[in-house]
């Protein structure tokens, strides 16, 4: 079954209902944010899209140290090139097709199902790079920057 949290546009809906697939594919909607580490957690794959027009291939969406922090494999649907795919490839997580190529997909979605059906899908995640996002971590680091900052700055 193919689990969509959060929007899910209607003309997906209707093209699902056409194509009489609607036994295999749900769509809950929005889910309250204490419900998404367990639908993470029994997940099999995770999905992450890339949409160049809103913004940087710099920028990272929410959701990435989420997916990464649930150690699942991410089919990511973004070029190899931007931040999000590296943070990816570090964690040994992503599996990766361009956006704009649907054979492309087609063949990654062909080759994750055969994984899948081999119970060969899940990845070793590269554990301590995922750490390095984690709150406290990156609030230690933050702090140690402060307080380098103020003390050059009280020293002038």
């Amino acid at each position: 079954v193919l689990r969509f949290v959060g929007h899910f546009p209607d003309f997906h809906r209707e093209k699902i209902r056409r194509l009489n697939l609607e036994r295999f594919v749900e769509t809950p909607g929005y889910l309250p944010h204490r419900n998404i580490p367990q639908e993470l957690m029994s997940a099999s794959l995770l999905l992450l899209l890339y949409f160049s027009s809103t913004g940087s291939p710099r920028q990272l969406p929410g959701k990435l140290f989420e997916y990464i922090r649930a150690g699942k494999p991410v089919l990511a649907l973004m070029p190899e090139e931007c931040e999000t795919a590296r943070i990816l490839k570090r964690a040994n997580l992503g599996i990766f097709a361009p956006p704009e190529e649907p054979e492309a997909i087609k063949r990654s979605i062909e080759e994750l199902y055969s994984l899948w059906e081999e119970e060969k899908l899940d990845r070793t995640p590269n554990w301590e790079y995922i750490y390095n996002f984690e709150h406290k971590k990156i609030t230690g680091k933050l702090a140690q920057l402060l307080d380098k900052v103020s003390d050059e700055y009280t020293h002038r």
